[in-house]
């Protein structure tokens, strides 16, 4: 069976790829994530994450090698960070002044930083890419592709872009070609951005060599929340 590329596009006003944010500071990668990517073709393809064959098939998605291309932040618009602070509880503030015995009202009181109590409301901050576009890349067997393309077209579940708050701002407009360069001139016609292969401006590759390293973002099972590393590579234009 021959291999071929997928390419689609990632736009949106908001994106999070976070590989190894945990607790109360969730960070994001400055290109999309493998486990970012899978889970967008699990949820189009409609993979119950609860079954017995979910390894076997986010396996299969996982060994598609990919590469993306961030598109130049010069080509009209700006990419920036966002960092959004949440609170997790909170609304029996004016309980627990009435009653501070009261454990729940306890609860929702946000904790000050020199506190040793185990309670309060949960603080977070979450990281975001803002006005940020990418191209994605995915390399492998021309099957297993079609049918990623297929339902990119007619996802089954809800895509976004590392968050339930990432909702594509255009169509994810998904192409197959021979090559990445032929995929990537494809693209340009799909969305009607004839200059797009000019525009790209750095790279992360999935391969070994000088300056790679090795990113936890190789999806293995996303509901036992299982990951592996893969190499990465990346090459500025």
């Amino acid at each position: 069976m021959s291999n071929k590329v997928l390419a689609f596009y990632v736009d949106a006003p908001l994106q999070s790829w976070g590989v190894s944010s945990q607790f109360d500071r969730r960070n994001t990668e400055l290109h999309p994530t493998k486990s970012g990517v899978v889970g967008i073709l699990a949820a189009a393809l409609g993979i119950d994450f609860d079954s017995l064959t979910e390894e076997a098939e986010i396996a299969e998605l996982a060994g598609l090698r990919m590469t993306t291309y961030g598109i130049d932040k010069n080509a009209g618009y700006s990419a920036a960070r966002l960092t959004d602070y949440h609170t997790i509880g909170g609304g029996w503030q004016e309980t627990h002044k009435k009653d501070p015995a009261n454990l729940f009202a306890k609860l929702s009181v946000p904790r000050s930083a020199n506190s040793p109590a185990p309670w309060g409301v949960v603080q977070t901050w979450r990281c975001y890419l803002v006005d940020a576009k990418f191209v994605v890349f995915l390399e492998g067997n021309s099957e297993v592709l079609e049918k990623c393309r297929a339902s990119l077209e007619n996802p089954k579940y809800g895509v976004w872009f590392g968050r339930k708050s990432c909702i594509p701002s255009t169509h994810l407009s998904p192409v197959i070609a021979g090559s990445i360069c032929d995929a990537l001139v494809a693209l340009s016609r799909r969305i009607d951005c004839p200059n797009l292969p000019s525009m790209v401006t750095s790279r992360l590759e999935e391969r070994y060599g000088d300056g790679a390293w090795f990113q936890r973002d190789q999806p293995i099972s996303f509901k036992n929340r299982k990951y592996a590393a893969r190499p990465v590579c990346r090459i500025l234009d």
